[in-house]
Order: structure tokens, then sequence, then C-alpha cells
């Protein structure tokens, strides 16, 4: 398993999540209301209900009144149960080089770990955000109350003069280099962009970069950009920040991302980071930096 889940493990946990709230009540939920209410497609919600079923997570009765109930309170049943249940074990796996096997084997422990104390009613209790507590995809941008939000900041020079970086900033030029394949052309402000933290490609993941207007600030400029990952996306976590460049007294520039993320997976994905991944997204925003810094040098090299 990598830093996201698969559709079946994103719908596994929806669909408990859906069950959760609706224990109380003592009501069984109906394959069209799970689906209705949680996003899960209708034509893939009886398979994902049965994988509750076989792990004994949930019981289904046929008939008119028929429906899926949980087997036990949501207080009572972990967040590794119910993603295990359609995932499978949450391990290690073949497909890590040997030189990650020790990091990631700690990263593993750690959600693991972190999965096995958060209960699925700590993540159901949320009934504003039905969707969010699983995908940050689907997280708000503003900043919530309580929420667990993690700042980083990463900063580097130029030897090129602000006005000049400011001018292909604004351009947006320098996105096109970083752009993969499959971006839209029409699309100048917004891009599909592979991130990670360096050459570990196996921790990278393809986001819909969005990047906002221009704004003068000072003696230089700076640009609001976002990235949300594509696809299933439940640990990899939603960036805000801040591209800004500023002069130096030497004639160059200073380049600084500066911005926030909120960790997936509300409390367990708050230990986690605290653990492991604060580091992984600390270096993915360098990487990041660095070739944004490389695109902007070439363009006022050719220029």
């Amino acid at each position: 398993m990598n830093l996201t889940l698969s559709k079946r493990g994103d719908y596994v946990l929806k669909s408990a999540i859906c069950l959760a709230r609706a224990y109380p009540s003592a009501q069984t939920c109906k394959i069209r209301e799970v689906a209705a209410q949680m996003g899960v497609p209708r034509t893939f919600a009886p398979q994902i209900l049965a994988d509750l079923v076989r792990a004994d997570l949930a019981t289904s009765k046929s008939g008119r009144d028929g429906g899926y109930r949980l087997n036990r309170p949501p207080e009572e049943i972990t967040l590794l149960e119910v993603l295990e249940a359609g995932e499978g074990s949450i391990g290690v796996g073949d497909t890590i080089p040997n030189s990650l096997q020790r990091v990631w084997s700690k990263a593993t422990e750690a959600l693991r770990e972190s999965l096995a104390t958060t209960t699925l009613g700590e993540v159901a209790g949320d009934q504003s955000t039905p969707v969010a507590a699983v995908t940050p995809n689907a997280s708000s941008d503003g900043v919530q109350a309580g929420s667990h939000l993690v700042h980083v900041r990463s900063s580097t020079s130029l030897e090129v003069p602000a006005h000049v970086v400011a001018l292909h900033l604004a351009s947006g030029a320098w996105l096109e280099s970083l752009a993969s394949d499959g971006s839209d052309p029409g699309s100048p402000a917004e891009k599909l962009v592979r991130v990670g933290p360096g050459a570990a490609r196996i921790l990278s993941k393809t986001v819909t970069l969005s990047v906002g207007e221009p704004r003068a600030v000072n003696d230089g400029l700076e640009l609001a950009i976002s990235w949300v990952a594509t696809g299933p996306s439940a640990l990899f976590p939603r960036l805000n920040a801040v591209l800004r460049v500023q002069q130096n007294d030497d004639g160059g520039s200073t380049l600084e991302l500066c911005g926030t993320y909120r960790p997936p997976l509300k409390s367990a994905g708050a230990k986690i980071d605290a653990t492991v991944f604060r580091g992984l997204a600390v270096s993915t925003v360098e990487s990041f930096l660095e070739r944004v810094v490389h695109s902007l040098e070439s363009l006022a090299t050719s220029s």
C-alpha cells in the first residue's frame, strides 16, 4: 500500500461511516441510501457492503425492512478494521525498494497504530462534513476551528532579480515545464503536476495544481497556489500556499513557498503526521520549489 487508498478502500470507509451514523437509530441502511449519501457508485455499493459483512463488521437483512447495519457500536470498530475489510492487510508490500524498506516499515507501523487507535465513531461524528472526513479533495479551503493544520515553509535564492522572476511567474510560463501529460493546454492556471519527496517516485502523486492571480507586494510579487491529488487520495494531503518572490540586497532574489496542509483521516492523520508524514510533506514542498526555481532560471536565461 502506498500513500493513497484504492477506490475500494475509499468506498468501504465511506460506507462504514454511513452505517455508523445510522447505528444510534437502530435502523438499517439500504444500498441506495449508502450510494446517495456517501457518493459510492450504485453498482459498486453491494460489493463494498459485502466486504463489511465478510469482515464481520456488519450484518445484512433481506426483505422490505432489510438493509445493512453495523455488528458493533462504531466506537468499538477501528479504522484499521474497516480499511482492511476493503484493502486487505495494510503492510509494506513487495514493490518497495530495499533502500526504502526501513523507513517504509516505520511509516507502515505508525499508520497501523494510528488507524488501530482511531474509531469509526470518531470519524463518523462530524455530521457536517460526511466526505471530508475521509477524502482531502472534499475539504473546504477555509481554516476550520479545531482542525489539524500543519504549516510548511521553504525558501531558496536565485541569481536573478526579483522583477525578472516576477515577470515569468505572472506569465505562467514556469508552470508549463512542470506539467504532466494530460494537462489541459487551454487552462494556463491549472495543470496536472507530479509532486513528491525528491526522486522517490513511489512516494509521489499526480495533483491538480491551481494558480491564482499575481499580486504585487512591497518589492516583489506573490501567487496563491493549491494542489489536490487526482484519483483516490485519502492519505495525500491538500496544500494551500503562497509562492512569493522578493528582491535581495545582492541583486538576486528569494523565492519562498509558505502554506498549510490538513493531515488526512482527521485525528489519525494528525498522529501519523507527527511521526512520519510531516517529513515527507516538507521534502515534497522543497522538491517542488526546486523545480519551480529551475523553470524560472531557464526562462530568465533564454529571455
